[in-house]
């Protein structure tokens, strides 16, 4: 009498589905077909899968990209013309927080018609809030008085292409700069 291996069957049929997707060209997960394009100026393109990937900062004036393999690439905003994340889900972003102690926050992020500003302040005082492209150009520029606590202000960003954008507050002691992404 033959017995048969109960746990066989799953695995030859899993196996079979697996043939089959990779025969359709369906074995790739969404993480692997992800990908972020940086355009340069000087028409140079870096494209890279977000699976490769370990951390993308804004610092002094660029944007660095950490791969995993420790391979790094930094692109000076002046030299960056566009950033393509439209093959990321960035529907579950809901704000960009500043580390210091005066907190900036800013939301919805992806951004639409407006950019919402919430400053926790320290004193009374004007500052100019400016969003800037990559290239560091000002697109909009807008005069605010704060007062100590929290604070609320509005910006109008619908004229705006789609795109990576920086959000400058110019304050006395600190300025303080957040990334948005504009839809």
């Amino acid at each position: 009498m033959k017995t048969k291996n109960p746990g066989l069957k799953p695995i030859w049929l899993l196996l079979f589905v697996w043939v089959v997707m990779f025969a359709n060209g369906q074995t790739t997960n969404p993480i692997q077909q992800t990908v972020i394009i940086v355009n340069t100026v000087n028409g140079e393109k870096a494209t890279l899968s977000l699976k490769t990937v370990q951390s993308i900062s804004f610092a002094n004036g660029q944007m660095n990209i950490l791969k995993k393999d420790a391979t790094q690439y930094s692109f000076l905003y002046a030299n960056v013309k566009s950033v393509d994340f439209s093959s990321l889900d960035l529907t579950a972003v809901n704000e960009v927080r500043n580390n210091s102690k005066n907190h900036l926050l800013i939301n919805p992020n992806p951004a639409v018609d407006y950019l919402n500003l919430t400053l926790e302040n320290s004193v009374n005082e004007s500052v100019t809030v400016q969003i800037l492209d990559l290239q560091g150009k000002i697109l909009i520029q807008k005069c605010v008085t704060f007062s100590e606590g929290q604070n609320s202000n509005s910006i109008l960003v619908s004229n705006l292409h789609s795109g990576l954008y920086l959000c400058r507050v110019l304050r006395v002691n600190e300025p303080l700069t957040v990334k948005f992404f504009k839809n």
